[in-house]
């Protein structure tokens, strides 16, 4: 989750509370009054400088309101939100050291093959190529894994999508978020994709620390 994405969230739970309270409800086949009321609170909200003006524009961005099922896309992030706000706030207090030991550790559990600490050339097993070739691989370089030691904010994964293609990429990315961490692309890459079937790298960031995990509903 970057800023925007927590302040979106924020927001959300606020326009869900007040349906609760006001006992605010759609009938079945009402889409468009639920999208009606939705898009009506986030324009009172930029209205009263609640929000930000790009704040508005990622909601647009994220959900598309005047698009076929929106309410469908609404509640599959405010779940998603909420999910990840669950995990990190398990894992309130630990460091990204050991946030990112138990990334790696998840993904064993999911037939990922992992390494630490690797060199420039990394070798598989007869037994590890298997998986590499039809899930994945993540590793940390050993240059890489000094620099957490010393707790250096930057974080370089390197990374192999096998042939389970998005299903392993999905995988990857959902468990990162649930450990705190986001992806961070290159600025001249237009898709948020992770490369497939190659060796590659890629730059992460923790969100963690910008979460706050006392309030209610998280």
């Amino acid at each position: 989750m970057n800023e925007q994405d927590i302040e979106l969230y924020h927001y959300m739970l606020n326009i869900e509370l007040k349906r609760f309270l006001n006992k605010i409800t759609f009938p079945n086949r009402s889409n468009n009054k639920f999208s009606d009321f939705i898009i009506k609170e986030f324009k009172r909200l930029r209205r009263e400088r609640k929000i930000s003006l790009s704040g508005l524009k990622h909601f647009y961005n994220a959900f598309s309101p005047d698009k076929n099922g929106f309410e469908v896309r609404w509640n599959q992030r405010l779940n998603r939100y909420r999910d990840i706000y669950h995990h990190n706030s398990k894992l309130h207090g630990q460091t990204p050291f050991e946030r990112l030991n138990g990334f790696l550790l998840d993904l064993v559990r999911y037939q990922f093959v992992i390494k630490t600490e690797h060199e420039d050339e990394i070798e598989f097993s007869a037994s590890e190529s298997p998986n590499v070739l039809s899930l994945g691989f993540v590793g940390i370089h050993k240059d890489q894994m000094h620099n957490l030691l010393f707790k250096r904010k930057e974080i370089i994964l390197t990374y192999y999508i096998g042939d389970s293609g998005t299903k392993g990429e999905s995988i990857l990315l959902y468990l990162l978020q649930n450990y705190g961490f986001n992806i961070v692309l290159e600025q001249q890459r237009s898709q948020i994709r992770l490369a497939h079937g190659i060796f590659a790298y890629v730059f992460i960031e923790s969100f963690h620390e910008n979460l706050s995990y006392c309030v209610g509903g998280h």
